[in-house]
């Protein structure tokens, strides 16, 4: 099993929610702790790394020594953008790194089984995000109407931890930045670079927090797993 360096991306600026939604409370703690012990309890990571707004920093390591979290190395101010973000966690990852794995603080339902499994195809891959098939209709528009529709069996949404080889990665990294390049998500950047991306087996249940009914479905499936 590869040492993995977890990344929790957790600088946003949550403007959909209105509040801060990586500190929203789901059935009595921060919803970020579910990250943080999937990472703590998952074999296959060796550190964990949180890129936060600077107001936050303090927090993180109190919620880690609240929650036993002996993992976590460093916690970082993020930047602007998800990428800058990243890139400064990225710097803090110990040199025998083999794997990055970069998760959304905002998923709090993470499992250790779903980062194990995504680990395991990146390992195999060399990149892996878990994805789950699209079910809704998809509609190409223009101006405000339809101009096709899509063949819905080609397409997934993807979920995090998005995990990729640490060479392959930091190499990516690099080459966005010289470009001026800045991508929404990390599997854009390996898609970027021309290196193939595995979708592995997502969880309807990773969902991510962008609005206050994301809070509700995910206090009610905590409830159910705890």
């Amino acid at each position: 099993m590869k040492k993995t360096a977890f990344i929790i991306a957790a600088a946003g600026s949550a403007s959909r929610m209105g509040r801060d939604k990586i500190f929203i409370s789901l059935n009595g703690r921060p919803a970020v702790a579910g990250p943080l012990l999937a990472a703590q309890r998952s074999d296959c990571v060796t550190e964990i790394i949180i890129a936060a707004k600077q107001s936050d920093v303090l927090a993180f390591w109190d919620l880690a020594k609240t929650l036993g979290i002996s993992k976590l190395k460093a916690v970082v101010t993020g930047g602007k953008t998800r990428q800058e973000s990243a890139a400064a966690a990225l710097e803090q990852t110990d040199a025998e790194i083999e794997l990055i794995a970069v998760h959304d603080g905002a998923r709090p339902l993470v499992t250790v089984e779903l980062i194990n499994a995504v680990c395991a195809d990146a390992e195999k891959y060399g990149a892996a995000v878990p994805s789950l098939a699209a079910t809704d209709s998809l509609k190409e528009a223009h101006d405000g109407f339809v101009v096709r529709t899509a063949d819905r069996d080609r397409f997934f949404t993807v979920q995090t931890p998005q995990v990729f080889d640490a060479g392959l990665y930091r190499g990516a990294m690099s080459v966005a930045a010289s470009a001026g390049m800045d991508f929404r998500d990390d599997c854009q950047l390996f898609e970027f670079m021309g290196h193939p991306v595995f979708l592995s087996k997502g969880d309807p249940h990773n969902i991510k927090l962008t609005g206050p009914i994301d809070v509700a479905v995910a206090e009610m499936l905590s409830e159910r797993e705890t």
